[in-house]
């Protein structure tokens, strides 16, 4: 049994010893991985995504018998921005700004060649030559660049894989880490895909029968010390290709949409990118944002099964519960957090909310430790 009192303020007898193997089945996540092959081209490589709906897939590489990195729709907008010169090769980061992984035999965060942390990306350039070649030689388009050059270029979501064995609790370190999503192994094949919605929404569901974890969620956000991200926008007539440019720049995923008169009506992400390339629409890159906004919402349901959420916000003094609940039922990746006047203060994304659970997870076990000691003494 469990030791209920490792972390009492979350019930960490009922899911953070639970086992990652553990949270799949319970999940029901145990579709078939989605993979990409790496000869595949780029635009087929999004096509996958945008028809099975997903936001992120391992690419494989059959000679090596390895998966060799993610392909994401960051790493297609850092693609996009490469072929029409908006981001240098000098412009784009060496290596990775987050820091390597703690090394660990339940967690591996390659680049792609099997080895741990995070490496420079030499791609960049035979990209462009590659690219430039198919133009120059009329055999073909940009898009029929190999997703294998593609895989990981944005640098910002790298492959990470976990076994089957890592307790949720140090899923939850991943993902506070700012990994969005990891491949469950076993052996070297490719059993699961768990993302940070996937464990916001499992934790969101099962509030109700685990009363400790929600008592956590109560917890306002102010009091649970949530660290407010910038909120960064752009006016309603802005390209859609300065503005992917401005989040690649700022290395933000998402940008307010404000209106002088009206204050934000909107919003763009990364992930929008699928919009404008489903069907060919590349035209979109230079029509204004708020053109964008215009067709997704017009044609959201069609792609994604769903209809166009409206632009929400939660207070800071709204619960950690009523904000997860929102990401859940919009299946959005953040929360605007807004004052009395409506307007933008902050973002919370699931990755801020992650590390709240890490500092509360954290606590406790410094706690427990402690009231071991006086025990002891």
């Amino acid at each position: 049994m469990a030791d209920e009192t490792l972390h009492p303020g979350l019930g960490a007898e009922s899911w953070a010893q639970k086992s990652v193997g553990t949270y799949v089945e319970e999940a029901e996540t145990r579709n078939a991985v989605i993979t990409i092959d790496s000869k595949a081209a780029v635009d087929a490589a999004c096509q996958t995504l945008i028809y099975n709906r997903i936001s992120s897939a391992p690419v494989y590489d059959a000679e090596t018998a390895k998966y060799i990195g993610m392909f994401d729709y960051q790493d297609v907008v850092t693609y996009l921005l490469l072929l029409f010169n908006r981001v240098a090769v000098t412009d784009l980061p060496a290596s990775a700004s987050a820091e390597p992984l703690e090394a660990s035999p339940q967690i591996s965060a390659s680049n792609g060649d099997g080895m741990p942390g995070f490496q420079p990306n030499p791609r960049f350039t035979e990209i462009m030559d590659h690219a430039k070649a198919l133009i120059e030689t009329q055999t073909g388009t940009a898009g029929s660049v190999p997703v294998k050059l593609a895989s990981d270029l944005s640098q910002r979501n790298p492959f990470c894989a976990v076994t089957s064995e890592l307790p949720l609790r140090g899923l939850v370190d991943v993902f506070a880490d700012g990994i969005k999503r990891v491949v469950v192994m076993d052996d070297s094949e490719a059993k699961a895909l768990v993302s940070q919605s996937a464990l916001i929404k499992y934790l969101y569901e099962r509030r109700s029968s685990d009363s400790k974890l929600q008592d956590f969620l109560k917890t306002t956000l102010r009091d649970a010390g949530v660290s407010l991200s910038p909120v960064i926008s752009v006016r309603t007539d802005v390209s859609v290709l300065d503005a992917l440019t401005i989040m690649t720049e700022k290395k933000v995923s998402s940008l307010a949409v404000v209106d002088p008169d009206v204050g934000m009506i909107g919003n763009i992400s990364l992930s929008d990118v699928k919009y404008i390339l489903h069907r060919g629409h590349h035209s979109l890159l230079w029509k204004s944002v708020l053109q964008l906004i215009t067709y997704t919402r017009r044609t959201q349901g069609m792609i994604d099964g769903k209809d166009q959420a409206p632009v929400f916000g939660v207070k800071l003094n709204s619960s950690l519960e009523f904000a997860m609940g929102k990401l859940v039922a919009t299946r959005a990746h953040r929360v605007w957090i807004t004052g009395d006047d409506g307007q933008p203060e902050g973002i919370v994304s699931m990755t801020d909310i992650f590390r709240l659970f890490k500092v509360k997870l954290d606590d406790n076990l410094e706690e427990k430790e402690g009231n071991g000691a006086v025990a002891a003494a």
